[in-house]
């Protein structure tokens, strides 16, 4: 920490400082004074790829921040290209000579480099994990972790299973925060201030547990987190408890507005439904809500050992349910309706009769 760190840095009026400046002052993975690498960032340039320094990792954040790469899904591609490599569908005609190991730091700058600039065996990881296995063929396709084409993040949905609902139908893909990180309230107990809106005591939920039940806990949040997006707020503040109510005050105050905690959450049920009805629109449909295969199967390491995902199509179906989509994931021309959306129904009716 004093090695690295220069000082905590915080958005304008927030007490928190949750982000952090720091610096590499010499070395091979030396860097300017720059915003330093946050928990996704360090997950993914260490234990998710065996590698086991910081230096390297302040340098990957640095080069993703100056190319306007996302560290999640450049540092999961890294990753992927060493089990594609560990596993033989992939050799060093593939990587530009490369030797893909796990672990090796220098390795993992070269193909940031190599990303950026599509160059090389790069350009073929610049696609993203769902194009880049498809075109390495065999058994990638298998390897790859995502939704929709969004590379997982670093958040296990074995540890929480609301998270394995969020994953498989948020409307970006396999995204951790958008709508919001579920697990929270399973995993560290944060009750985000919607006990009052219906969320069960987090300390009475069996994170464990594949009860179709866990799809109203995942409803609420993800319709609460998309309220945070709406009003342009960090979600941060969540954690403390600053729940639909207070949102709600804030913004009748910012605004002149009378508007509710209950309607800031249909509020964000409206947004959330607008945007699952682009995607159908686009060919979104139930196969597109699916888990990978991988990540379902029991972990063999860590708090989650032996632990699965068993009973996901069931919870999927309830949170269908709850949304009143039908068994596609199609939202019904009824819910749109009452949520103002009356074009979109429109649309959606001719759709299901097509």
């Amino acid at each position: 920490r004093s090695k690295y760190l220069i000082k905590n840095r915080a958005c304008f009026g927030c007490m928190q400082a949750c982000g952090r400046v720091s610096q590499v002052k010499e070395g091979p993975f030396a860097t300017p004074v720059y915003g330093g690498p946050e928990y996704e960032t360090t997950a993914g340039f260490t234990a998710f790829m065996l590698q086991k320094d910081i230096e390297p990792v302040i340098k990957a954040n640095y080069l993703c921040n100056i190319y306007g790469l996302d560290t999640i899904s450049t540092s999961h591609m890294i990753a992927f290209a060493m089990i594609c490599y560990e596993k033989g569908l992939i050799t060093k005609k593939d990587t530009d000579g490369l030797e893909v190991k796990f672990g090796d730091p220098d390795v993992m700058i070269k193909l940031i480099e190599k990303i950026a600039h599509r160059e090389g065996f790069g350009d073929l990881l610049a696609e993203g994990v769902r194009r880049a296995a498809e075109r390495i063929g065999g058994d990638a396709p298998k390897i790859a972790l995502h939704v929709k084409g969004l590379e997982m993040p670093y958040h296990d949905p074995r540890a929480g299973k609301t998270q394995a609902i969020a994953y498989g139908t948020s409307n970006t893909g396999m995204d951790h925060f958008h709508p919001h990180e579920t697990l929270d309230v399973e995993c560290y107990g944060a009750d985000l201030g919607l006990i009052p809106f219906g969320l069960p005591d987090p300390k009475t939920i069996d994170r464990f547990s594949e009860d179709p039940g866990k799809a109203r806990i995942a409803k609420l949040v993800m319709d609460y987190g998309t309220v945070a997006d709406a009003l342009v707020v960090c979600k941060f503040h969540q954690y403390v408890n600053l729940g639909p109510d207070k949102y709600a005050r804030l913004l009748s105050c910012a605004t002149g507005w009378d508007i509710s905690g209950e309607e800031l959450l249909e509020i964000g049920d409206r947004i959330f439904n607008l945007a699952r009805a682009f995607n159908v629109r686009e060919g979104i449909r139930k196969k597109d809500d699916m888990l990978p295969p991988r990540i379902m199967q029991p972990a063999t390491t860590g708090s989650t050992k032996g632990v699965g995902i068993t009973n996901y199509e069931s919870m999927l179906n309830e949170f269908y349910r709850l949304e009143e989509w039908d068994e596609n994931g199609i939202p019904s021309p009824g819910k749109l309706k009452r949520l103002g959306l009356n074009d979109v129904a429109e649309y959606v009716a001719k759709l299901k009769r097509s």
